[in-house]
């Protein structure tokens, strides 16, 4: 959707998400981006970081569900955002996130997130 390329969010952790609403065609509760963070754009279509310009902003990077997509086609249900397959399991996720104390006693707080490499989990576990 951006011509320099499909934003990749930058791994490391970052403070920029609070609860809001993610979407249009089905709006639901999600953690919004609120706080400008770095993302790779991905021009080459490689799937890589590595080489890959680097952008910050405000990119309407969320945390939402996924649509219920298969897990092979996932992908197609984010342009950059960060995304939990299915409905259920993000209504499930959102519940925890409200439920802590920091939210609870103050509704626009706003909570961080670590974004690592899915091959750098796998190896560790």
């Amino acid at each position: 959707m951006n011509r320099a390329g499909a934003a990749r969010i930058a791994f490391g952790q970052y403070k920029a998400w609070r609860v809001g609403t993610h979407g249009n065609s089905q709006p639901h509760e999600a953690l919004v981006q609120v706080i400008r963070v770095p993302v790779h754009r991905d021009l080459d279509k490689n799937f890589i970081r590595t080489g890959d310009r680097v952008h910050e902003g405000l990119f309407g990077i969320n945390q939402h569900w996924g649509y219920d997509m298969s897990e092979s086609n996932i992908g197609s249900s984010s342009a950059g955002c960060l995304v939990g397959r299915t409905r259920k399991g993000h209504r499930e996720f959102m519940s925890l996130v409200k439920s802590d104390r920091r939210y609870r006693e103050n509704s626009q707080y706003i909570f961080r997130t670590a974004v690592i490499a899915g091959d750098d989990l796998v190896k560790s576990m």
